[in-house]
């Protein structure tokens, strides 16, 4: 019979066992199943009788060869998995970055005009970073993003996507989710966030955020939305703080 190159390889593999079970045996007897060396096949063309030691030699190095490449082409796979991983995530905060967003912000958006469902973004930015980071040093910058990381990874649902979309802004893509239910879930986690007590050298961080909650309709793109999002943010930071008597604090 004849077989193609993968079955071959594996025959002449189960082969070389075989025999190395039949040296390695008590009694010497060829070991169970070790018959695969005997069927009258033809492998790559040459039928079992021409298989001279050479040739077997010749397959059995293809078989290593193979066995090398097979390991070397799965450690490449997983060495480009972690690239995309790492093309796909913030370098600080373990969340997505905005590249990865917005594509998945764009995917959204088809599924939604696609099926009918609705899709809501949320768009957070630290309250006075520039004064964590002057009064406190980076670090305490660093501290304070990731807490906030944490609190809107920590408290959203499972199937929403967090993002870093750049400095202290953070979004969220909320799938299934009206505008009703994205303003509830913005500030449910801005008081999460607000919960966190991140320290720097023995000093507490205060962490607010400013949120701007949008539920998208028929037309709107990713960069629309996200802008929209972003107004909202920052007229819900102009009116608190101009409610508490202040000038808007970045």
């Amino acid at each position: 019979m004849k077989v193609d190159a993968a079955d071959a390889v594996n025959a002449i593999s189960s082969g070389q066992r075989d025999k190395r079970d039949q040296e390695n045996s008590p009694d010497g007897d060829m070991a169970e199943g070790g018959a695969a060396f005997q069927d009258d096949f033809i492998l790559f063309g040459i039928p079992e009788h021409d298989l001279t030691p050479e040739v077997r030699a010749a397959i059995s190095r293809l078989i290593g060869d193979v066995e090398t490449l097979t390991l070397q082409l799965g450690r490449a796979q997983a060495q480009i998995a972690e690239l995309e991983k790492l093309a796909d995530h913030d370098a600080l905060v373990p969340v997505l970055n905005r590249r990865a967003f917005m594509r998945e912000l764009n995917r959204q958006i088809a599924l939604a005009n696609r099926y009918g469902h609705p899709v809501s973004i949320l768009y957070f930015d630290v309250d006075n970073m520039k004064r964590i980071n002057d009064r406190l040093t980076h670090a305490a910058g660093d501290a304070a993003l990731l807490a906030v990381g944490d609190a809107l990874t920590r408290y959203s649902r499972s199937f929403d996507l967090v993002a870093r979309l750049g400095g202290d802004e953070f979004g969220l893509i909320l799938p299934h989710t009206d505008q009703q239910h994205a303003e509830d879930m913005a500030k449910r986690l801005a008081e999460a966030v607000a919960r966190k007590e991140p320290q720097i050298n023995g000093t507490t961080i205060p962490l607010t955020v400013s949120y701007g909650a949008y539920g998208l309709t028929q037309g709107d793109d990713a960069e629309g939305a996200l802008a929209h999002a972003d107004r909202l943010m920052y007229a819900f930071k102009k009116q608190r703080h101009l409610k508490d008597g202040g000038a808007v604090r970045q």
